[in-house]
């Protein structure tokens, strides 16, 4: 999954198809500064952030990456309301929020420092604050009557999150380089092995 194919969808101008570009070419940048920053400064011990996940210089890192991503989603939020509304594109908009969020985590995996120590995605800061702005998003337009055409209503209150089997069937899609359909299912023989997984956040292999 790549936010890459979101900047050739029909129903944005060439301006939009652009700005969606620019942004997605300087997130990189900006994903690439981090890992080398990190690894310049974490050469002398990079050991023992392997064996230590709460290590201050990685946790940093991550939280600056959940920003950009946070942002990332926003903006093409304010992209797909250009056209006029968010709610009938609601499905994009989470589609393309786990697209970047994949994105990102990535782009930390490209790095040594990071690629021993990635948390799942209910755990990553990456995916908490990415799925917590979408649904923000579509909790506020749903407020001025901008409501998802599919699904039913947004929940005025609680927790702006997915599922923990939604987040483990994306973290899958991802391994295997599969993209998501308008209107998905999630596979039953999926869900089965995830409800049977001793951790419930992965299913077993096989």
């Amino acid at each position: 999954m790549r936010t890459e194919r979101f900047e050739h969808l029909e129903l944005f101008s060439d301006e939009t198809r652009q700005k969606l570009w620019s942004a997605r070419q300087r997130r990189q940048l900006r994903i690439q500064a981090l890992t080398e920053r990190a690894e310049r400064r974490l050469v002398p011990t990079i050991q023992t952030l392997v064996t230590h996940q709460d290590d201050r210089i990685a946790v940093q890192v991550r939280r600056v990456a959940a920003g950009l991503a946070a942002d990332g989603v926003e903006g093409f939020a304010g992209c797909l309301l250009d056209t006029g509304r968010i709610g009938t594109h609601a499905v994009r908009l989470r589609d393309f929020t786990a697209a970047l969020i994949d994105e990102v985590r990535q782009g930390l995996r490209q790095s040594k420092v990071f690629e021993a120590t990635e948390p799942t995605w209910e755990e990553d800061p990456v995916a908490r604050r990415a799925i917590a702005k979408c649904e923000r998003i579509l909790r506020d337009r749903q407020t001025l009557g901008d409501c998802c055409d599919f699904g039913g209503p947004i929940p005025k209150r609680g927790r702006a999150t997915w599922p923990g089997i939604v987040q483990a069937w994306e973290a899958h899609k991802s391994t295997c380089q599969s993209e998501m359909h308008e209107q998905e299912r999630i596979p039953e023989s999926f869900i089965r092995q995830w409800l049977s997984a001793p951790s419930r956040g992965k299913p077993e292999e096989g």
